[in-house]
């Protein structure tokens, strides 16, 4: 059974005051150390999660090419003791979503289901086996796809949908989406809370800007000269930020908001171009907004990314 990384598991050595231990995966030693009991306690308990958190990562899936991915966001670790004898081993998830609720298996929980008719589909599935897919066509006829496995644990799943005529809607992962009309140009691609890969598109105006910091130098020059500089300007940073706003959200969406807000993997997904830049949301605080508590309106949410990306100008 899978455990989220958040939640603490500790592996018991039994009555023992101290031991010698060592934590593997992959066959590959990542951790030694050495414990002492607590004198409160009857057993021996090691907290192993933040040894292992570090090794749990993700890999930015394709947009342009259908199928699947391994993604190393759910690892197995071994505890052993100083006579190499396995004491325990578990499967981490990367969940950092704190909610005692959500079963661990479940990855992807899309903010509104909404796909561009020209974007690819995106999502993380807890599974070896090949990944069943339901296109859902304006005729009201249904077409079955299946996304060969990698061997998993976690598969990042891809299915690009602009060559897919009259699409209307897709089941894939447990969940349904619905598509809309190809008019927008960007969506947001980011590892939610649960672990999983998933997109939100955005819906409203879009906007790019420019922020420079200049570095200028003081440098003799001849006055007789107009066209002589005393001042020069030997390097630009330039930090290039969108300004994105999301469609209207419904209560139960914007309480999702939060997977976006508070994610520490995110993509600016350029749908038009096919290309993905890595940034970095700009915003402090996710609001939980509802009809009610806006003054009976309509809820929405503008985002602030930031290009994760060192850009100069000499």
């Amino acid at each position: 059974m899978p455990a989220s990384i958040w939640k603490d598991y500790e592996v018991s050595f039994g009555n023992v005051a101290e031991a010698d231990y060592t934590i593997e995966t992959n066959g590959a030693e990542i951790f030694s150390g050495h414990a002492v009991r607590r004198p409160d306690t009857a057993q021996l308990l090691v907290r192993i999660n933040d040894v292992c958190a570090d090794y749990l990562s993700h890999i930015l899936p394709s947009v342009t090419a259908r199928g699947a991915a391994n993604d190393p966001c759910a690892v197995t670790f071994t505890v052993k003791d100083a006579g190499g004898n396995t004491v325990d081993a578990v499967q981490f998830v990367d969940d950092w979503s704190f909610d005692y609720d959500h079963p661990v298996s479940a990855l992807s929980d899309p903010i509104n289901g909404h796909l561009s008719a020209a974007q690819a589909l995106v999502f993380s599935v807890l599974s070896s086996a090949a990944t069943p897919v339901t296109l859902r066509f304006k005729d009201g006829t249904t077409q079955a796809l299946s996304i060969a496995s990698t061997g998993g644990p976690v598969q990042v799943v891809s299915v690009p949908l602009s060559s897919i005529a009259n699409l209307a809607g897709i089941t894939a992962g447990g969940r349904s989406y619905t598509i809309v009309d190809a008019c927008h140009r960007f969506a947001l691609l980011y590892v939610n809370a649960f672990g999983g890969w998933d997109t939100l598109l955005m819906e409203g105006l879009s906007m790019a800007a420019d922020g420079y910091t200049r570095h200028l130098m003081a440098q003799r020059y001849d006055n007789n000269a107009a066209s002589a500089r005393g001042i020069k300007e030997y390097v630009n940073e330039v930090a290039r930020r969108w300004t994105l706003r999301t469609g209207w959200l419904s209560d139960g969406e914007a309480q999702r908001m939060h997977h976006v807000f508070g994610s520490t993997t995110v993509y600016l997904y350029d749908i038009p171009a096919g290309v993905a830049v890595p940034v970095t949301i700009g915003d402090d605080t996710c609001e939980y907004k509802t009809y009610r508590n806006t003054g009976a309106q309509m809820v929405n949410y503008t985002i602030t990314a930031n290009l994760a990306q060192e850009l100069i100008r000499r």
